[in-house]
């Protein structure tokens, strides 16, 4: 459940900063300014995001704030493709930003604590993995699908595919975690 959550946030969600400077050069007909203060926005979310993240907090708690931080972006960048109104637009993805931040650091603590630890390392490389390439391949994709649609309705798109995709996971995370309710981090669940 993690890496299908992983996989889809990777490829759906997380690639609205790769496309910052075409959607502020090109949808909100910006230049460098425009660019800087969509930066700005999703990097005061993540800031926020990653101070709230910094408490400790139980196995069923980091489970429901990431699926719910996942649910959070997706609804951010849906809203976000209906506005041309750059205030809007820079606090949407200051949430975003937020729930971005919030959901990878929830994806990749559980990715740590609730591996076996003899495979760990293993878990750990491969989420990296999907981390760091899965944006770019989805950014291409989306970049790539616009010459049927315009970018910010793409962007939404995505984001809408994902939120799909997390809710139909919910039940199954629902079912995991009430079986293993009472088991603790160190002894690991299956991811």
């Amino acid at each position: 459940m993690l890496f299908a959550l992983a996989v889809s946030f990777s490829l759906l969600a997380r690639p609205f900063t790769e496309l910052f400077p075409a959607l502020a050069g090109g949808t909100f007909e910006g230049g460098s300014g425009m660019l800087a203060l969509f930066m700005t926005a999703q990097g005061f979310g993540a800031l926020f995001g990653a101070g709230w993240m910094m408490h400790k907090r139980d196995r069923a708690a980091l489970v429901r704030i990431t699926f719910a931080a996942a649910i959070g972006i997706a609804i951010s960048l849906v809203l976000f493709t209906f506005t041309r109104n750059p205030a809007i637009a820079f606090t949407l993805i200051a949430f975003a930003g937020l729930f971005h931040v919030v959901c990878n650091i929830g994806m990749q603590t559980m990715a740590q604590t609730m591996s076996q630890p003899e495979m760990r390392g293993r878990v750990l490389a491969l989420y990296n993995l999907v981390f760091r390439a899965g944006p770019a391949l989805g950014a291409f994709i989306i970049g790539m699908a616009t010459h049927w649609l315009d970018l910010q309705s793409l962007v939404g798109l995505a984001a809408l595919a994902f939120l799909i995709g997390v809710v139909a996971l919910l039940p199954r995370v629902r079912r995991v975690y009430a079986l293993a309710g009472t088991r603790n981090f160190s002894k690991g669940i299956p991811l």
